[in-house]
């Protein structure tokens, strides 16, 4: 019998999974909106709450900032997808969001096994292609690149809303 109290763990149907890492392998773009959307619907037996919808601006650029909130089943991932699918819902036809995205995470396992960084690293890039996501450099020393990405994010401001997940 299930656990009631657990909270809900939010699900990827795998044959989408499937599509998305070839795309990723390939370097297809994607819609995020879109993915975020077949995520929702996915998961829609979970109630969400998504509070100050009536203040995105039905056109024109904006900065959207989410709480990096993290637990077992529901990643920082499934509340920009969340927020994308629900901006893409309430101004249809314009750019999606544009999210600033980390270069990588340490320290992370697949059960016992940790995850070499390299291959973490290699992850993230290809899903920035596939998203058109603006890479943040987590390392202290490659100053140079994240004044780049800022900058980015500044000229992108002019097309598009710039989504942000600050830790």
């Amino acid at each position: 019998m299930a656990d009631r109290t657990a909270p809900p763990a939010y699900q990827i149907p795998l044959y989408r999974l499937a599509v998305f890492a070839a795309d990723l392998i390939l370097g297809r773009r994607r819609s995020f909106a879109r993915d975020g959307a077949m995520v929702m619907e996915a998961n829609r037996r979970f109630a969400r709450r998504i509070e100050g919808a009536d203040h995105v601006p039905l056109s024109g650029a904006f900065l959207v900032v989410m709480n990096h909130y993290s637990r077992r089943g529901l990643r920082p991932y499934h509340i920009a997808m969340a927020v994308s699918d629900m901006v893409a819902r309430r101004r249809p036809g314009q750019p999606e969001v544009r999210w600033a995205f980390t270069s990588e995470y340490r320290g992370r396992h697949v059960g016992p096994v940790p995850i070499p960084l390299w291959f973490i690293r290699w992850i993230f890039r290809r899903v920035a292609v596939v998203y058109g996501f603006v890479v943040i450099p987590r390392r202290e020393e490659l100053v140079m690149g994240r004044a780049t990405a800022l900058r980015e994010l500044l000229r992108a401001t002019d097309k598009a809303p710039i989504g942000m997940t600050p830790e």
